[in-house]
């Protein structure tokens, strides 16, 4: 399969599956405690359906519903919620000129103040304009085939993609470059920076997710 054909499969198999709301009743409610998953953004779509605009999971065991939590929790330490702080911060310093005294490189500084003082405005967002699909994965060892392994190969393998492009409207569109990989992340329309260069999806791997994505959805 080429490249198109893998990341336009995986949106249909991710579409197909249950969507929830980022609110702390669905996220609770998932049913698992360990997996992927796979954020959608209001207005994205790609290969006529919405599109994938982050892939996410957990490092530590049975700790998938905490880390999707950490997305809306305004004291969560998300690397996700401070790129859509920074896109925000950017974005209002472009069309009214709040932040024109700052300068690029004072990004970064201003995490513990300005940031700080838009969480709210942050979890707004992410409530209010996206919502996930997740699958289950037994363990969370990248060289056992656990959770990071597969994150890593889906976003690689939509990274690859050449039409997963992003609305102009995007938010992740005002992600300052200064951050690092962000020109890369906004060139494939995702709200990362990670992985994005990694091996993609083999064809006997996407077969194996396919039937991993099919099981969870039997199972629940």
């Amino acid at each position: 399969m080429t490249a198109l054909e893998k990341c336009e499969k995986l949106h249909r198999l991710f579409n197909g599956m249950k969507i929830n709301g980022f609110t702390k009743d669905e996220i609770n409610n998932l049913g698992f405690k360990n997996g992927v998953y796979i954020v959608f953004e209001k207005g994205e779509e790609a290969h006529g359906v919405k599109r994938v605009v982050r892939i996410g999971t957990h490092t530590q065991p049975d700790n998938l519903i905490n880390r999707l939590k950490t997305h809306i929790t305004t004291n969560g330490a998300s690397v996700f919620r401070r790129k859509i702080a920074y896109a925000i911060l950017n974005k209002w310093k472009i069309s009214d000129n709040k932040f024109s005294h700052l300068n690029v490189y004072d990004y970064k500084k201003i995490y513990k103040n300005k940031l700080y003082n838009i969480k709210d405005n942050v979890s707004s967002y992410i409530i209010q304009n996206m919502n996930f699909a997740a699958f289950p994965i037994k363990n969370t060892k990248k060289e056992e085939k656990g959770t990071l392994f597969w994150e890593a190969k889906i976003i690689a393998t939509i990274a690859h993609c050449n039409k997963h492009n992003c609305s102009k409207n995007w938010l992740g569109n005002f992600m300052p470059d200064e951050l690092g990989k962000i020109k890369k992340a906004k060139s494939v329309g995702l709200w990362l920076s990670a992985e994005i260069d990694s091996s993609p999806l083999t064809d006997d791997e996407f077969v194996e997710l396919e039937q991993i994505i099919l099981h969870g959805k039997r199972s629940f």
